[in-house]
């Protein structure tokens, strides 16, 4: 979005915390590829997954779309939440219009196949999701020997033919899949998955 709204958006509070993002000053703290190793490598860290998908849940109840999710407009402020950023997708009507556009769209790499690349919605936004979780997981995107620019069209390609990188080493490849299947009908789904993988992981003893 833009202008206006997009400020209003941000001063609302898209911060993703379990108080419902009420505070969404944050100050970016590093590169996003150092980001990304603050993320992977700092141990005793929060549940940063689940509280991505808790924010785009949230602005999808809000009826914003981002349209284009993705680990560089995920911000990590001095507490290690993180926070979305960079607002120019819609704001829909509630009975789905578009009330506003901000005429973004995602990267290739993040963008799910379909007939008109323009087309946004919740579906969109969490295939992104799924490229940008497996980025957090991985420190890489799913195609890292393609171009998005030389290679729009192979990657583009792969995606149409589930042609997906193996995710099966990593703890929620199962959710990523699913959202580049477009399996789930919302990102509070994504959430809900997540925080019992979550759950499972800190049950499990590890012995000294």
């Amino acid at each position: 979005m833009v202008g206006a709204a997009k400020h209003q958006c941000l001063d609302a509070g898209i911060s993703f915390t379990a108080q419902h993002m009420q505070h969404a000053c944050a100050l970016r703290l590093l590169h996003d590829c150092v980001i990304l190793t603050v993320i992977t490598h700092l141990s005793n860290l929060p549940p940063t997954h689940s509280h991505t998908a808790e924010g785009l849940a949230y602005i999808h109840d809000m009826n914003v779309l981002h349209c284009d999710f993705c680990v560089g407009n995920l911000l990590v402020a001095s507490d290690l939440s993180i926070k979305l950023c960079d607002f120019q997708g819609r704001l829909l009507n509630r009975n789905g219009d578009i009330s506003l556009n901000g005429g973004a769209a995602e990267s290739v790499m993040s963008s799910m196949p379909r007939p008109d690349r323009n087309h946004c919605d919740r579906k969109t936004d969490i295939f992104a999701f799924g490229t940008a979780l497996y980025f957090i997981m991985t420190g890489h995107s799913p195609f890292p020997n393609l171009d998005t620019i030389d290679d729009e069209d192979e990657i583009r390609r792969q995606y149409e033919q589930c042609e997906f990188p193996c995710i099966a080493p990593y703890q929620g490849g199962e959710v990523i899949y699913k959202c580049w299947k477009g399996g789930y009908q919302s990102a509070a789904d994504i959430m809900s998955n997540l925080i019992a993988l979550e759950e499972r992981k800190s049950s499990i003893s590890i012995p000294c």
